[in-house]
């Protein structure tokens, strides 16, 4: 990845830009717009101080257990999927196709397999 860097600075904008969007933080903010959700209103929703849904808002989820997580995604009526990727570009690809389809979205491109559906 450093690499990939070093090498181009507009892709390496672009990295740190997509690694933000995927941020916890953003994702939770997003969650609280699309609710209509305050910070005071998360607060209230887990019973916490309104400081503790502010540090979290602010970088504080990258170091919080995996169980805080879970209670603040459940506070705004959504899940969470913890996913490990493989980092090798192309298996990461078909590793998302995958786990998209599974997930109810589009078929993944042609593999030779084919996924069963859930109704």
């Amino acid at each position: 990845m450093e690499r990939v860097r070093e090498g181009s600075p507009e892709r390496a904008a672009r990295i740190t830009e997509m690694a933000a969007v995927f941020s916890l933080e953003h994702q939770i903010h997003r969650a609280m717009e699309e609710a209509n959700v305050s910070s005071n209103e998360l607060a209230a929703r887990l019973g916490a101080d309104k400081a503790v849904v502010s540090r979290d808002l602010s970088g504080g989820l990258s170091r919080a257990k995996f169980q805080r997580i879970v209670r603040v995604a459940d506070a705004l009526d959504y899940d969470v999927v913890p996913l490990m990727l493989p980092r090798d570009t192309h298996k990461r690809k078909q590793r998302l196709a995958k786990v998209f389809a599974e997930l109810g979205g589009e078929q993944p491109p042609k593999t030779g397999r084919t996924i069963k559906r859930q109704p």
